[in-house]
């Protein structure tokens, strides 16, 4: 049990030491990489599903594409619907704190089931017309 131990702590370790080694060639990259304006590639990168490092530059690519998409991506949004406009949560804590939604929100008179419209022009107008360092709502 002792050896079985101590050569699995063993295994372990060259392990980790494996993966410092390619998370140090990765920043090593990134850090490379501000300086030769991107223009570097990288050779080769740990997979994260075979766990063998790969030198497939489709792969590579792939895997970042996948470690970027699951950082940005919500799950829980479904793009083939149209999105709510009823959100059933503000109901619900309108029922739990009695509040009446008519009173809170009475219709506008501009409330109406039409399109809007926005021209380029009066969008080049709203962005160029910012402050320096600004966003809109700022």
């Amino acid at each position: 049990d002792v050896l079985q131990a101590i050569s699995h702590s063993k295994q372990e370790f060259s392990k980790r030491k494996k993966l410092n080694k390619v998370s140090k060639a990765l920043h090593n990259y990134h850090k490379n990489a501000r300086r030769t304006g991107g223009r570097a590639r990288i050779p080769a990168i740990l997979d994260p599903i075979s766990q063998q490092i790969t030198y497939d530059d489709e792969r590579i690519s792939e895997i970042f594409t996948l470690h970027h998409q699951g950082k940005t991506d919500d799950v829980t949004v479904n793009e083939e619907t149209d999105p709510e406009l009823h959100s059933p949560l503000m109901h619900e804590v309108a029922r739990k704190y009695g509040i009446n939604l008519q009173e809170a929100f009475p219709p506008q008179p501009d409330d109406v089931e039409e399109e809007v419209t926005i021209t380029m022009k009066k969008l080049k107008s709203l962005v160029t017309g910012l402050k320096a360092d600004t966003a809109p709502g700022k």
